[in-house]
């Protein structure tokens, strides 16, 4: 599992250090309303440091965003007294997916590099349609 880290969450903005604090976000009928940041260790997912090609670092960067968020949704509805929703949640779990992005726009969302609409704000979408 990889390592989380929020040692540097002060410099997250700059794409030399080994952090970045993601915004996780739930596009989603059901559990719209969910949002988490996480502090990430770039070397952890990094193709420089894994060896691992674009999609194997994005198959598992995107699986490990998808079930932070699905364990931070588990931990809301439990200490909200919402657990009657825990059985839909695992119903949806599934179909959580991150799609329009690549692990370099996640990892490092202030590229030059990237696209236009990739905004730069650490916001990533997990999305349960499509």
């Amino acid at each position: 599992m990889p390592i989380i880290n929020a040692n540097h969450a002060n410099h997250a903005n700059n794409i030399w250090t080994d952090t970045v604090v993601l915004k996780l976000c739930m596009s989603c009928d059901i559990f719209w309303n969910f949002e988490t940041e996480l502090h990430i260790d770039r070397k952890q997912f990094s193709r420089d440091f894994t060896n691992r090609t674009e999609e194997e670092v994005f198959q598992v960067l995107s699986q490990f965003l998808c079930l932070h968020m699905k364990k931070h949704i588990q931990d809301e509805l439990i200490n909200n007294g919402k657990r009657d929703l825990l059985a839909k949640l695992e119903e949806v779990f599934p179909k959580f997916h991150i799609h329009g992005q690549t692990s370099n726009k996640i990892l490092y969302p202030n590229d030059s590099s990237n696209s236009n609409h990739c905004s730069g704000d650490g916001k990533i979408f997990i999305c349960t349609h499509c």
